[in-house]
């Protein structure tokens, strides 16, 4: 007997959700929903018309939205974590909506008004692994942007997701407040400070523990002011606040930091709160005998408690007031 025909088309499928939208609702239902409908009507919804996206799916906190193009679906993606962003400047950052978006092109079946398939769950599965503010896009999506769109993609590791067997290659679209050029950092106990054009004049090494540097030189006049950002394994922080807590190496010495979405894919989950990005940065590290490139960790605290976390060994108590 014939298999029953379905009807498929190939999309480009776009996944949206907000972060911590359970506290904020937990926090302030009605100031919540009053500021996701004001995004949607002023931000999202006319963003979406622009580049020719069509809504399949809304639920209290996420988006599915499908796009006949790729180009027109990561435009979009990009353009909404611009306006959002501008748009809360003067919100308190323990009450500001942020999206993680997760864009993939694949084969959907069709189903009336609604799509289903491995099209729409690769991109779902994206949108939870990336990182707040941002857009994670599939390998798929990403061949088809090649010298299309003035942005910096990033290559991630292949990764394997939640029911889906084979490996899929991901892409982080780095935001454009995040494209100007920094200076590189240094990753230590005591801070995290710029090293362009710097020699080292302390540097103390205690069994099983990281090293801290503090860095000096001609030429530092001339760069921006230094803020050295304290670290321990003991935390406290406010709601709302993303400091730097640990920078994570890759396995191999001499290659170079890990990407946000390799680094990501190894942190554990916390209760209290969602870990960021802290750019590209520099750390001891004994096993290494030395300074080695590392991805530097934030932590966005987004509700109150106490846990501890396990970071490449080390357990971080964080404590949140």
């Amino acid at each position: 007997m014939a298999a029953a025909w379905v009807e498929r088309r190939l999309a480009a499928i776009l996944v949206a959700d907000v972060v911590g939208y359970s506290h904020l609702v937990e926090q302030d239902e009605a100031r919540t929903l009053a500021a996701l409908k004001t995004l949607r009507h002023e931000v999202i919804d006319p963003l979406l018309a622009e580049y020719h996206g069509r809504i399949v799916k809304m639920t209290g906190d996420g988006t599915i939205a499908e796009f006949g193009s790729v180009v027109d679906a990561v435009a979009c993606a990009v353009a909404v974590q611009k306006r959002v962003a501008e748009q809360q400047e003067e919100v308190p950052p323990e009450w500001r909506i942020v999206f993680r978006i997760g864009i993939n092109l694949g084969d959907v079946v069709i189903e009336g008004d609604d799509l289903l398939g491995d099209g729409v769950n690769v991109a779902a599965r994206l949108e939870r692994m990336c990182e707040p503010g941002s857009v994670l896009i599939s390998g798929t999506a990403y061949d088809q942007l090649q010298g299309k769109l003035d942005l910096r993609i990033e290559p991630a590791r292949e990764q394997r997701l939640k029911n889906i067997t084979r490996p899929i290659r991901t892409y982080r679209v780095q935001p454009a407040e995040r494209q100007a050029s920094r200076p590189p950092r240094l990753w230590g106990r005591r801070g995290l400070v710029p090293a362009a054009m710097a020699v080292v004049l302390v540097l103390a090494l205690s069994a099983g523990a990281w090293l801290w540097l503090n860095l000096e030189g001609r030429m530092l006049a001339e760069q921006p002011s230094i803020e050295v950002l304290p670290f321990n394994l003991n935390v406290a922080m406010k709601v709302g606040h993303s400091p730097i807590i640990h920078g994570v190496k890759n396995r191999n010495c001499g290659d170079p930091a890990p990407s946000w979405a390799e680094a990501a894919a190894a942190l554990p989950v916390s209760s209290l709160g969602t870990f960021l990005d802290g750019g590209v940065a520099s750390r001891i590290s004994r096993l290494c005998g030395g300074i080695v490139p590392a991805r530097a960790i934030r932590f966005q605290a987004v509700k109150t408690g106490s846990e501890v976390v396990n970071i490449e060994g080390d357990a971080i108590s964080i404590t949140v007031q």
